[in-house]
């Protein structure tokens, strides 16, 4: 019967930890270098959208707006991945520099009554993608699939839930 090696608990890190900080590596290699922009060529009399907001989109929106300048030569779309809400308080001109106002914003969540009233001329929401977000989980004493509570996510990530016998046992039900 051949043993089992045994690695030392610095070794021992949960999937999680580590599926994140490959994210984040990864991430950080694709960005660009802090303090260089990407210069676009402005024709003359050009018609220039700005626009700023959320993350999630960035990379569908950088290939329509290529595709579509492509076809408009005239027309020039930037767009700022800043966040949600940035995007938002860019929109609305909420304590903005000229240079941070933009014509459009992205955002995960639609703007709420108060933010649309606050928008001169006002604002006009249409949603243009969608997404969604997967929690994968390995946890010993759990086989098959589940649907987790909101407190049992949370206690996984901050550590609390370690195994499948310590989930909480109300909202959670096999799927």
């Amino acid at each position: 019967m051949r043993r089992r090696a045994r690695y030392p608990e610095v070794l021992k890190v949960p999937l999680w930890l580590l599926a994140l900080v490959v994210t984040l590596g990864v991430l950080c290699a694709c960005s660009p270098p802090k303090g260089r922009t990407q210069q676009t060529r402005t024709p003359a009399n050009a018609i220039v959208l700005r626009g700023a907001g959320a993350t999630f989109p960035l990379i569908l929106y950088k290939q329509w707006f290529s595709t579509y300048q492509h076809d408009h030569p005239g027309t020039v779309i930037t767009y700022k991945a800043v966040g949600s809400g940035e995007g938002i308080r860019r929109f609305i001109g909420r304590d903005t520099k000229d240079e941070e106002r933009v014509d459009f914003g992205a955002s995960d969540a639609a703007m709420s009554d108060t933010d649309m009233a606050l928008v001169e001329g006002g604002a006009l929401l249409l949603p243009v993608t969608a997404g969604s977000v997967v929690l994968a989980y390995n946890l010993p004493g759990i086989q098959g699939d589940w649907n987790l509570s909101e407190a049992a996510i949370t206690g996984i990530f901050q550590g609390k839930i370690r195994t499948g016998t310590t989930l909480p046992s109300r909202g959670q039900t096999r799927g």
